[in-house]
């Protein structure tokens, strides 16, 4: 049995990571990509978008 770590990042934090790079968002959303796989809704891709 496996351990998966979950991450969960709301809106909010997606588009300050994209926004703002040094930001702590953005710490959040690499540590979260680095560590496991980070799947977003296809309404926080059109917000990005």
């Amino acid at each position: 049995m496996s351990l998966e770590r979950l991450f969960v990042l709301d809106t909010n934090i997606i588009v300050s990571a994209v926004l703002i790079k040094k930001s702590r968002a953005r710490q959040a959303l690499d540590k979260a990509q680095a560590t496991s796989v980070v799947e977003q809704s296809n309404k926080q891709l059109i917000i990005i978008e």
